[in-house]
């Protein structure tokens, strides 16, 4: 049985492991600016070198929650500083991103560009995104940007600040 390595159970990767709450805001030119709550979990299984990613937002009115995004997926282990995210999104979108970890005081920072993207026919097309979680103590900082067949420069999409429960 091959043993976990050490970067997932104590090391920079170990900092992102839990259940996190919090909320958010997003914008981008072709939508309009939203706010939201968020639920995001990284969960490690047993000896694998990965953990499974889900992140889900909602809005709440006084009468509805509505789910606005989920997505699912794992990040992989390629060493201490490299990985890469797979997901895929409730509105069939699939991504690819290679990752890369920076250490810096208490606060570490995953920061994933997209390789790969697939949008399912007659999705807005993205084109290319951009992913960053800071982890400092008990918070979690999410950054998202992106960029559409519509907005071809990468422009800020949203930003969470979540919290440990």
């Amino acid at each position: 049985m091959e043993k976990t390595p050490s970067y997932i159970k104590s090391g920079p990767l170990h900092r992102l492991q839990g259940q996190w709450m919090g909320k958010g805001a997003g914008s981008f030119p072709t939508i309009a600016s939203f706010q939201f709550e968020e639920r995001t979990s990284f969960m490690h299984f047993g000896n694998e070198p990965f953990l499974r990613f889900e992140q889900r937002t909602w809005s709440r009115s006084p009468k509805e929650i509505k789910v606005l995004h989920w997505e699912l997926g794992f990040i992989v282990a390629l060493s201490e500083a490299e990985t890469r995210l797979y997901t895929t999104h409730m509105n069939g979108r699939m991504e690819v991103c290679h990752g890369i970890c920076k250490e810096e005081g208490d606060a570490v920072q995953f920061i994933f560009e997209s390789e790969s993207l697939r949008n399912e026919e007659g999705l807005a097309q993205a084109l290319k995104s951009k992913r960053i979680f800071t982890v400092t103590g008990n918070s979690l900082n999410c950054r998202m940007e992106m960029s559409t067949s519509q907005v071809e420069e990468m422009t800020h999409h949203f930003q969470s600040n979540l919290y440990k429960v």
